[in-house]
């Protein structure tokens, strides 16, 4: 048939595939026909034209022998979710689930600390930001991308408020938390609330130097740019931004805790958990953890939570209710639950955000008095919970 061509990443179907070999035209048009009737039956069984796309490229490599890269976790995982479990239970040890991880105490204390800074300046900024949008509110720094400062109903100089179009399970999301932090109440926020305003963007584009790779303790001290910041500069400005005094964290130890721009929302999940029901700092239970981390507005199911992230790549796809990505079905009756006592003219879900985020404050506050050090002295890493543990030394 002639030398295969080269597969690029443009060419979706079988049709464009074969529309450039050359070769017997009854040979083609023969594996054409083949190809296409395979691309079908996986397009009825996987959800999008990715899946199907990958499902029939490993196809063409097996049966055609087209130099396609198939033979990687990302090409079998989207074709066949299911092998990637087996792709994994095959070496458990180097190919297991990567996550992000926690953010230390001290991570939440550094950023309050650059927030808090008197001189104006970009990082003050991205600090505030960083602190008023993702970390207190447990969202996503890349959700926070494409938030928007949204006023409190009742309480503009003492609640911060935002307004998220797209979130993890795919739909609109209105945050709320209190203008409070570990280190003191933010007094700054009215003042940063207008300058989010002025600038349009909460995490606006800064004007950089080359070279200075989007972090934004190296830009310039201009105005901030009407744009979007990317998400490779909100990356690198976390980075940077943990690496400067007082915490002065090295770039290895950055990346040995595994902290991304997804650690923003399980980390307080993580903290009132490491509490639990017992801590004389406060007792959270199960529906506290799943509120500040937004699980109840999905009306997910105790059993049922992995299906937040899975069951939003279907909703991308515009699944209606019924089966997920995992295989698991919508708890239509819960979501409903949840939808009646948020949004416009509905007061429940802001009063139990407020109310589980300042309980949470409150709690790691008086972990910290009761410990009476200072906060960088605070033992390295994860290892700063140990503040949270009250059953073990």
């Amino acid at each position: 048939m002639g030398e295969l061509p080269e597969v690029r990443t443009g060419a979706r179907t079988p049709e464009r595939w074969f529309a450039r070999l050359s070769g017997p035209r009854g040979v083609v048009l023969e594996e054409r026909g083949r190809a296409c009737s395979e691309w079908e039956r996986r397009s009825r069984w996987h959800h999008g034209c990715e899946f199907a796309t990958c499902g029939v490229a490993m196809w063409l490599n097996e049966k055609l022998q087209l130099p396609i890269e198939v033979d990687n976790i990302v090409a079998i995982a989207a074709a066949n979710p299911g092998q990637v479990r087996e792709y994994r239970r095959a070496d458990p040890a180097s190919r297991k689930r990567k996550q992000s991880g926690s953010l230390p105490i001290q991570c939440y204390l550094q950023i309050e600390t650059l927030a808090n800074a008197k001189e104006e300046s970009p990082t003050r900024f991205f600090a505030r930001s960083l602190l008023a949008f993702s970390m207190l509110q447990s969202v996503r720094a890349v959700d926070a991308l494409r938030t928007v400062e949204d006023g409190d109903e009742f309480d503009t100089d003492h609640v911060i408020s935002g307004y998220s179009y797209f979130s993890k399970d795919g739909n609109p999301m209105t945050t709320f938390a209190p203008a409070m932090g570990f280190l003191g109440d933010l007094t700054w926020w009215p003042v940063h609330r207008k300058a989010v305003q002025d600038a349009g963007r909460v995490f606006p584009k800064w004007n950089q130097p080359y070279g200075s790779g989007g972090r934004v303790t190296e830009a310039r001290i201009t105005p901030p740019q009407r744009y979007v910041m990317p998400k490779t500069h909100l990356t690198a400005s976390i980075k940077a931004c943990m690496m400067q005094p007082p915490l002065c964290m090295s770039a290895a130890e950055f990346s040995a805790l595994g902290i991304t721009s997804h650690s923003e929302h399980g980390s307080p999940s993580d903290m009132l958990t490491t509490l639990g029901t017992q801590s004389p700092f406060g007792s959270f239970l199960r529906e506290d953890v799943r509120e500040i981390g937004h699980w109840l507005r999905l009306g997910c199911l105790e059993d049922n939570l992995e299906q937040g992230t899975a069951g939003a790549q279907g909703r991308r796809r515009g699944a209606g209710a019924g089966r997920q990505a995992t295989g698991t079905f919508a708890n239509t009756a819960a979501e409903c639950a949840a939808s009646y006592c948020e949004g416009d003219g509905r007061e429940g879900r802001r009063t139990a955000q407020l109310r589980v985020r300042k309980r949470w404050i409150k709690a790691v506050r008086k972990a910290l008095d009761q410990d009476a050090r200072p906060w960088v002295d605070l033992p390295p890493g994860r290892g700063s919970y140990d503040i949270l543990r009250t059953d073990f030394p």
